[in-house]
């Protein structure tokens, strides 16, 4: 059968008897002899028996890519992968009957991501320590990572070793650069034992890390084991130092694209309203661009974290998914910029598009929820102006974005 596209897992396209069908590692313009099973779904995965055609294809610079989950797309040229997000953008906006000018802004080189978080797996007797496979909870032992910084990658076979002593068996660990430090965070349902304790604070002195921490699940406040440095993010008009195992932007790089963009954007604003401020990240581009700001985050460690760091900065708590800002609430502001969950910010978003605010900036990781969302701020009278991909997650499916809308 014909690849005739790529699909959002950088799968190749075909069709069969008028059912999709998703060809991992294929690419558009090969012929490829597929084994499959017809089972109804919209979209069958089929595994690749021999290819056939001349598609240049890029050499994938990691040994593992072929069975871990973590990267999608190391076989596209670097033309095609810059292409393949573009175009996932533009057709999930399109379906929203929205074409608004989208640019390509920003890569993040190999080597960036200073936030992994890896499977802990034991298999025959030995752990095992690594990405999730794809469409799989198996963890694939990985030695190396071209997309981590080298400072990380450095900590994994220490980390087999220390896994080897433990009595714990926690299921994942995190790991976040920050300012030159690594902060360590096991994630785990059962509390690690005082002999597991001294175990790790041995380690991270050992392995001079900044913090050590646990928690049961990655939605739960983490435990600090151990403190040994308080690492501090510094942005140009704002510090702060990040609660252990809060969310930071992927890469130092992609984060001061995110935040050029939207210093930019907000340009003039006098007053601007940051929802779902996290630690402040952009909060601190509305400083820089010389706004007064007011940042809501719900959650407690974050809105600490920035509480008293700035003159201009006023934080504020609030759950905005149970209990928006409403019109009235909003009036007070020239602008808004907002970068939520991956699911979006429904609830907010009918607020913005039924108020009178002039200036909307949205940031997000994912494209069909951002589409959904801008498609109600151009209905409420937003004019989508401009739309920037920031791609902080090479090889991966992920896509970040900036969308700027202006009040007609």
């Amino acid at each position: 059968m014909v690849i005739d596209g790529l699909g959002d897992q950088a799968d190749g396209l075909a069709r069969s008897d008028g059912q999709r069908l998703a060809v991992p590692g294929a690419l558009p313009g090969e012929r490829h002899l597929v084994r499959f099973a017809l089972d109804g779904n919209p979209t069958v995965i089929a595994t690749s028996v021999a290819r056939f055609g001349e598609v240049e294809r890029a050499a994938p610079p990691c040994p593992h890519f072929s069975t871990c989950g973590g990267c999608v797309s190391q076989h596209l040229m670097p033309a095609d992968e810059t292409a393949w997000k573009l175009g996932r953008v533009r057709h999930a906006l399109a379906r929203r009957g929205l074409r608004p000018p989208v640019e390509w802004a920003h890569q993040s080189p190999l080597g960036s991501r200073r936030r992994i978080r890896l499977g802990v797996e034991r298999r025959h007797g030995a752990p095992e320590l690594g990405y999730r496979a794809r469409r799989s909870n198996r963890v694939v032992d990985v030695d190396r990572c071209p997309i981590a910084d080298p400072r990380l990658v450095a900590l994994l076979a220490p980390l087999r070793v220390l896994l080897e002593r433990l009595d714990w068996r926690p299921s994942e660990v995190e790991l976040t650069e920050h300012a030159g430090f690594v902060d360590l965070l096991w994630i785990g349902s059962a509390s690690p034992t005082l002999d597991d304790r001294e175990q790790l604070a041995t380690f991270a002195d050992d392995q001079d890390l900044a913090r050590l921490g646990w928690q049961t699940r990655s939605d739960v406040v983490a435990e600090p084991i151990l403190v040994r440095r308080t690492p501090e993010l510094s942005w140009p008009a704002l510090s702060v130092v990040p609660p252990l195992g809060v969310f930071v932007q992927p890469t130092v790089a992609g984060e001061r694209a995110l935040q050029s963009l939207v210093s930019g954007a907000l340009a003039g604003a006098g007053r601007v309203v940051d929802l779902y401020a996290g630690i402040g990240t952009l909060a601190a581009a509305a400083l820089d661009a010389g706004a007064k700001v007011v940042a809501v985050e719900r959650d407690g460690d974050a809105v600490a974290a920035m509480a008293g760091r700035h003159p201009r900065l006023e934080v504020l708590r609030r759950d905005l998914d149970r209990a928006p800002l409403g019109s009235a609430e909003l009036e007070q502001f020239d602008a808004a910029v907002l970068d939520p969950p991956r699911r979006g910010a429904e609830a907010q978003v009918g607020a913005l598009a039924g108020s009178r605010i002039e200036r909307v900036v949205y940031v997000s990781c994912a494209p069909v929820t951002f589409a959904r969302d801008a498609a109600s701020l151009v209905e409420g009278g937003l004019d989508l102006r401009s739309v920037a991909v920031v791609d902080q997650f090479r090889y991966a499916a992920e896509i970040e974005l900036v969308g700027v809308f202006v009040r007609q």
